[in-house]
């Protein structure tokens, strides 16, 4: 009956569904290891027809359980420590029910928010729990609103518009939705270890080598001075640009390429401005169901980190933006694999190249569709004096760290202006550089939509240049390198005061050659561990590369380490470090 809807805490079991236990996915392995304490969360909420009972929500919450398995799944440990999927066949998930009052201030859409927080204050243990819990607002007696939160390591922010679609059609007066999409966790966990699995997988770690090639050590190599170490480092920006919003919409149509596209493109301009490089790397957050027609409609984790290296030069902005959509298409093709043979690729690439590229800017596109406002979008807004370039930064401490990224770029799903949220660790990005970029970012994309732009006329436009301390370094391996720090690294890695790190030509390519002098009797080291254990200590240091070229001498120079003096000494050992020991030396 509805006057017996009771309010407070119910635990609501489930069974006769079917069960299993299968290996992690590639995604449930890529992704952060914060989302994996259960204390991360993403969450559904929406209205309730007026003739729904209870009876009907415990209903439509089993047959979504049944339809999306990654909801009733649990991610325990076994004996000899490998994580694994377990999906429940029986079980029981949380109910909480509260009753609105009909105050003033306690409206359906007003509690919502407060009861979503009650449910996500509990983190879901993994190992023994479903990451599902339920919400329910009764007023009388009747349930108005749902709510229901989901662990985010069970499920990704793409699942979240397909949960809401699903439950609502599932409630009374819904049209319930198709059979189940045909990619659940578990079958998707057995086709990456299949041969068809394997051949994607290797295709992409081909794409990443050589995309990783291409990319220079970082865009941020000179850190901010004197960060308070008091202070929390991790801060979070949100910017909201309404014109951004209309000229990505205007130079979509004109470009024919997607808004996010369009704003890859002014990242890209950006980012090229305040660092020099010829080539801007960006890593995407990409939606895998785009190439797997059988996980369309799945309500899973099924994102992974792509990879591309946009080219800047001389292009106009136009020219941008297609070679981003290019570059974007090939991340998505790309970006199916296991995190630990990327990893191992990754060390492959860094002992070749002598450090590792790091993430300078990752992007995650949420919005659902990716369009901002098609319509009614006003041309006349791109030419308002208070608008350009006085799109507000508003920060505060964000608790999450994301090892090796720079700025984490999350475009959010918003219909009425593009609304971005730049985490960064200010230790290695000041807040006073976030705010250039983006208001440079909505210069460039509101100049670009009046008049087209090229990417030389940038610096002048937005006021971003490369750091005046980049005058004294030098460029080598697409990098900005600080040979000092390049000398630091050597002599704790060889042992030694005695080294001298100097820019060199290497067939043309620009390359470092590092001299190191031995004292009589000391044993000369094996250039591949040298090269090695040096490029491991250059990894937590971003202004920093291994050398191109190792010369081991006898002794060092009296008269303080010219150049001509260090190539006079007799030569003890001397090679690249990455393959059998070469005859000449560069330079």
């Amino acid at each position: 009956m509805d006057d017996a809807v009771a309010v407070g805490e119910e635990r609501v079991a489930f069974a006769g569904l079917r069960s299993g236990t299968a290996a992690l996915t590639w995604a449930q392995r890529s992704w952060r290891p914060a989302y994996r304490t259960g204390t991360e969360f993403l969450s559904v909420d929406l209205p309730l027809p007026g003739q729904t009972t209870m009876d009907d929500i415990r209903a439509a919450v089993r047959r979504l359980l049944d339809r999306h398995e990654s909801l009733r799944t649990c991610y325990p440990v076994t004996g000899g420590g490998e994580r694994v999927q377990r999906l429940l066949g029986a079980g029981a998930y949380d109910l909480r029910t509260e009753r609105l009052d009909g105050t003033v201030g306690d409206g359906p859409a007003d509690r919502a928010a407060g009861l979503t927080a009650e449910l996500t204050g509990t983190p879901v243990d993994h190992e023994r729990d479903v990451p599902v819990r339920v919400g329910v607002l009764v007023r009388g007696t009747r349930p108005v609103h749902l709510v229901l939160v989901v662990s985010a390591f069970a499920v990704d922010c793409w699942s979240i518009a397909t949960l809401r679609q699903d439950l609502a059609a599932l409630l009374p007066g819904g049209e319930p939705p198709d059979a189940p999409p045909p990619r659940q966790p578990a079958g998707m966990a057995g086709w990456e270890q299949s041969a068809a699995g394997a051949r994607t997988q290797e295709e992409a770690l081909e794409f990443w080598r050589d995309r990783l090639a291409e990319m220079p050590r970082t865009l941020f190599p000179v850190s901010p001075e004197s960060p308070d170490p008091a202070a929390d480092p991790h801060w979070l920006c949100r910017f909201d640009s309404t014109p951004t919003a209309v000229a990505c919409t205007l130079l979509s149509t004109r470009y024919r390429v997607s808004t996010g596209h369009v704003l890859l493109a002014g990242l890209a301009a950006v980012l090229g401005a305040h660092s020099g490089v010829a080539a801007c790397p960006l890593g995407l957050i990409v939606n895998n169901r785009m190439a797997d027609p059988a996980a369309v409609g799945s309500a899973m984790l099924y994102m992974q980190e792509g990879i591309c290296a946009v080219p800047l030069g001389d292009a106009s902005f136009r020219e941008l933006a297609l070679a981003c959509r290019s570059a974007a298409m090939a991340a998505h093709r790309y970006a199916r694999y296991d995190p630990t043979a990327r990893d191992a690729a990754l060390a492959r690439e860094a002992l070749r190249r002598g450090m590792v590229p790091m993430r300078s800017c990752l992007v995650n596109d949420t919005r659902r569709p990716a369009t901002f406002l098609a319509d009614g979008a006003a041309p006349e807004l791109l030419r308002s004096p208070e608008l350009a370039g006085e799109a507000a930064c508003r920060w505060q401490p964000y608790d999450m760290n994301l090892p090796g990224v720079d700025l984490f770029v999350t475009v959010l799903n918003r219909a009425d202006t593009a609304s971005l949220a730049v985490l960064t660790d200010t230790r290695q990005v000041s807040r006073t550089d976030v705010t250039a970029l983006l208001r440079g970012l909505e210069l460039v994309i509101t100049q670009a939509a009046v008049d087209d732009l090229r990417l030389t006329d940038v610096g002048a436009l937005t006021g971003l240049g490369p750091p005046a301390a980049l005058s004294t370094w030098t460029f080598v391996e697409r990098s900005w390198v600080n040979p000092s720090s390049v000398e630091r690294c050597l002599r704790a890695t060889a042992g030694t005061a005695d080294v001298l790190v100097l820019p060199a030509d290497d067939g043309g390519r620009r390359s470092l050659v590092g001299y190191v002098g031995l004292p009589v009797g000391a044993p000369v080291p094996d250039l591949a561990d040298l090269h090695a254990r040096l490029t491991r200590a250059v990894d937590g240091v971003r202004d920093a590369v291994a050398p191109g070229h190792y010369v081991v001498c006898a002794g060092a120079p009296q008269d303080g380490g010219s150049p001509g003096a260090w190539r006079r000494l007799p030569v003890l050992a001397e090679g690249s470090g990455r393959e059998p020991a070469l005859a000449g030396r560069p330079g």
